[in-house]
């Protein structure tokens, strides 16, 4: 038994300590410092809900286009959760983490049997210490899942290149299942056709009935919303999307593909790419997009002599037809970018082992400072909360938390959450502060007493009859 697992550690000692450094990452202080904005828990409540009113809900969140919703699947995780924990938040915080663990695993497992084994630690290890990975690993939300999810959908991808048995089945309720956390990632389904055109694949009938089956069932949820709500999901859904590839062709028009609208979109690449590698570090991403420019070099040469891994060749055609299709929608929002958690790791792995024998050592050793660096960056920056500028997401947790229990013992738990922020216009803005209250053992009252969450820097400040308290991030106003 020594022996093997002495065997065990030896084979697998790297892949064992890069897991166990991102599972650090995503675990550290979670229970006080985890990630929780308002639409998280507006997702949470949501959950709570259901599981009170025996109801299964077939829409997510909405999307960035509100009348779209997201899939349900993130919510319907959250009801299994509340069955077992109720509205103790920190059960959530290690589940979802747990995912994001798993996603590093399923990289390694995927490139190690695809590409090889040091490619494979190598990706395993810049997504284990990508800042936006750890970052939506420590959060409650419908981003979470989507590293795991793309790369089970890349797993099916290389099951339909290679004509397996069931494949066009897995492939579509993959990209499904994918598609479920992220509306924006419509443009992976068209790998499935061109993979199909590119193997000279026959279409028969019992293909078409796999993939059938699979879109009715990895599209159920809004397949049936759509039969009752006049085909306002996915139907409406679909009409945007030829209406958005007809307006981006056009010469004129507020869609239409232009110098506006590519500048848009490269400073929202520039600024969610940045972070998939760095916190904001611009010298490291200059590394970086070395790194990929070298390897896109690599690939192409391989490519035409007909020797480039299909791993590497679906990885470069799933980043262009997502960058395709971020141009056409114009601005992608941060949800658009968990999805290149796994390729970038994926592609400049990729150039790394093939740097050549003489730079085999610089590549191990930068990813091994890289690593080390963004490891103390990340602690450093306060795991993304309490920090009011730069990469952060508010308060954490426990300010939070913090701020539920001043909010009670000033209105002796007669309170409601106000702001003169714009964002307070939106439903869920304090539906974080909404759940910790409940997590705590008390409600919002819709006419209790207002108490005025605001930045540092509110106008409120200067008003002489506003009781203030001070916090880390924010203050509490008590106003008249």
């Amino acid at each position: 038994m020594l022996k093997k697992a002495a065997l065990f550690l030896t084979q697998r000692g790297i892949i064992i300590l890069i897991v166990s450094l991102a599972s650090w990452l995503r675990v550290t202080e979670l229970d006080s410092k985890a990630i929780f904005f308002g639409d998280a828990g507006r997702d949470l409540l949501v959950a709570s809900q259901a599981v009170a009113d025996r109801q299964l809900p077939l829409l997510g969140i909405p999307s960035s286009l509100p009348r779209f919703s997201q899939g349900p699947l993130t919510i319907w995780l959250e009801m299994a959760i509340f069955l077992l924990a109720g509205y103790s938040l920190f059960p959530y915080s290690l589940v979802f983490a747990l995912i994001s663990i798993l996603a590093v695993i399923a990289i390694y497992e995927v490139v190690v049997v695809f590409g090889s084994k040091q490619q494979a630690l190598l990706a395993a290890a810049l997504l284990a210490g990508s800042p936006l990975a750890v970052a939506h690993g420590r959060m409650v939300y419908h981003t979470n899942p989507i590293p795991l999810a793309t790369i089970l959908f890349i797993w099916s991808l290389i099951r339909l290149h290679q004509g397996k048995s069931r494949s066009w089945f897995w492939s579509i309720l993959a990209w499904c299942f994918v598609f479920q956390f992220e509306l924006a990632l419509l443009p992976l389904l068209l790998m499935i056709p061109i993979i199909i055109w590119r193997q000279k694949q026959k279409i028969s009938r019992q293909n078409l009935l796999e993939a059938g089956l699979a879109f009715s069932i990895g599209l159920a949820p809004q397949i049936l919303y759509d039969l009752t709500h006049g085909f306002t999901q996915l139907g409406g859904f679909a009409v945007w999307v030829g209406y958005r590839l007809v307006s981006a062709v056009s010469i004129v028009g507020d869609h239409a593909l232009g110098p506006s609208s590519l500048l848009q979109t490269l400073v929202q690449l520039k600024l969610y790419g940045l972070r998939i590698v760095s916190l904001d570090q611009a010298g490291v991403g200059v590394i970086f997009i070395a790194i990929l420019v070298f390897s896109a070099g690599k690939s192409w040469q391989l490519w035409r002599r007909q020797q480039l891994p299909i791993l590497m060749e679906l990885g470069w055609l799933a980043s262009g037809l997502l960058s395709l299709g971020f141009l056409v929608h114009s601005s992608p929002s941060e949800a658009y970018f968990p999805v290149f958690c796994v390729f970038l790791p994926l592609l400049t792995s990729f150039g790394l082992v093939n740097l050549g024998k003489k730079f085999e050592f610089f590549g191990w050793g930068a990813v091994g400072v890289w690593l080390l660096f963004m490891t103390i960056s990340i602690s450093r920056h306060g795991w993304f909360v309490d920090q009011n500028t730069g990469f952060a997401y508010g308060p954490s947790v426990s300010e939070l938390r913090q701020t539920v229990m001043i909010s009670r013992l000033v209105t002796n738990d007669n309170f409601r959450f106000k702001t003169l922020q714009p964002g307070g216009n939106f439903p869920s803005y304090f539906d974080n502060l909404r759940w910790l209250a409940k997590e705590s053992g008390v409600t919002e009252s819709l006419t209790g007493i207002p108490v005025f969450i605001e930045p540092k820097n509110s106008t409120l400040n200067s008003y002489p009859t506003a009781a203030k308290i001070e916090l880390s991030t924010q203050d509490i106003y008590l106003y008249e």
